[in-house]
């Protein structure tokens, strides 16, 4: 009876900590997630034209990765790499970064080295090798011919070919140094003329649904 007793006791004491743990882990993600939304914030807020970028980008890539049904694993992924896929442009100088005027070939060149500068920041993180690879790639180009690795169709992580498509729509929607917003039908046809070459024409399907879903109050933010 001593020994049931004892038994019972201990098993109380194991879910009771089994629930202490769980409560504190998922008061350490909350805040681990707050932490990257401000890092992200701080990197828009150097160039005023990009305000929101990170979470205009961050909300239409989870959209896109629900459409197309990505794994759940993948889709926290892009979830960080989305709100951070900018982060290597803190290591571009402010003449070329906020410059006003066309970028030089040298000066271009810096700026295409911003997604590899990204990952570099974060590849000391242990939990966040997906996203990382996510971000190094963002730039490549579903037909070949993008940067840093020359990466083409299925062997670009699904990640940075959905982050690819909504960023370039809202780089090309916003207001820059160096240019006025394009607009989005502009936009539309920019991601449209490009479908199978630079972009994935299947992420693309899915944005202009969800795009034109949302612009008419059919969507709500992920």
């Amino acid at each position: 009876d001593q020994l049931k007793m004892l038994n019972s006791s201990l098993e109380e004491k194991i879910k009771e900590r089994t629930g202490d743990l769980e409560k504190n882990q998922s008061i350490i993600k909350r805040n681990y997630f707050k932490a990257l939304k401000s890092l992200a914030f701080a990197v828009d807020e150097r160039n005023p034209c990009t305000d929101n970028s990170s979470k205009n980008v961050s909300e239409l890539s989870l959209l896109v990765a629900s459409d197309i049904r990505v794994s759940d694993r993948e889709k926290a992924a892009i979830r960080i790499a989305s709100l951070l896929h900018d982060i290597g442009n803190i290591s571009i100088k402010d003449e070329i970064f906020l410059k006003p005027g066309k970028l030089t070939n040298d000066e271009f060149e810096e700026i295409k080295k911003h997604p590899a500068k990204g990952a570099e920041i974060l590849e000391p993180i242990e939990d966040m090798k997906e996203a990382v690879n996510i971000i190094k790639h963002h730039h490549e180009h579903f037909g070949g011919g993008g940067y840093n690795d020359g990466l083409r169709e299925q062997d670009i992580p699904i990640g940075a070919r959905i982050i690819a498509v909504c960023d370039a729509y809202d780089a090309m929607t916003s207001d820059r140094p160096y240019r006025k917003s394009l607009g989005h039908d502009k936009a539309i046809s920019e991601l449209k003329t490009n479908y199978g070459s630079q972009f994935d024409p299947t992420v693309v399907k899915s944005f202009l649904n969800i795009i034109d879903n949302r612009r008419n109050n059919k969507y709500l933010n992920p």
